[in-house]
């Protein structure tokens, strides 16, 4: 049981981390630095002011998708986190009950 009990400590502190605004704040902030100033890059490569328009155009789009998916893979991750917490808090639960019951017989 205290192989559990472990285990369910390690998924409440990456669930506590998960939740680190600071450090959810910090990595989508160098996710979408990098979308910028690879698509500002881009654009200051070319002469031609279409061309321009078009590849940051599709920077403000990368960088719609890369908010997109970090909001999905979080809230991903956040659902798998919960779901084995609450597995192992019932597992824990039984464990308990069934002492209890023992102890009572005895």
């Amino acid at each position: 049981m205290e192989q559990v009990e472990k285990k369910l400590s390690v998924l409440e502190n990456t669930v506590g981390n998960l939740n680190d605004g600071t450090k959810i704040i910090n990595e989508l902030n160098l996710l979408i630095k990098k979308v910028v100033v690879d698509s500002v890059n881009s654009a200051n490569e070319t002469e031609s002011i279409d061309e321009r328009i078009q590849l940051l155009v599709a920077g403000f789009q990368s960088i719609l998708n890369v908010c997109t998916e970090f909001a999905s893979n979080f809230e991903k991750e956040k659902y798998t986190l919960q779901t084995k917490i609450s597995v192992l808090e019932e597992i824990i639960d039984e464990y308990i009950t069934n002492e209890d019951h023992d102890l009572t017989e005895e």
